[in-house]
């Protein structure tokens, strides 16, 4: 099972705006990497979308 997945985006905003349309709800919001939201699908052991910004270089990553 995929425990989370990255995104990164120019504006997270409207990424988070998509996501909740598709029914993702938002479990949290922090400043890494300067803005940065984590969302998840309703239910138990769904997989993590932390969505950001990218500033420098950047690592991506699938856990």
């Amino acid at each position: 099972m995929i425990r989370g997945i990255e995104l990164i985006v120019r504006d997270v905003e409207e990424f988070v705006a998509f996501f909740q349309k598709l029914g993702f709800e938002q479990i949290a919001r922090t400043k890494h990497h300067g803005d940065a939201a984590e969302l998840k699908l309703p239910g138990e052991n769904q997989t993590i979308f932390e969505i950001h910004q990218a500033g420098g270089e950047e690592v991506i990553a699938i856990r």
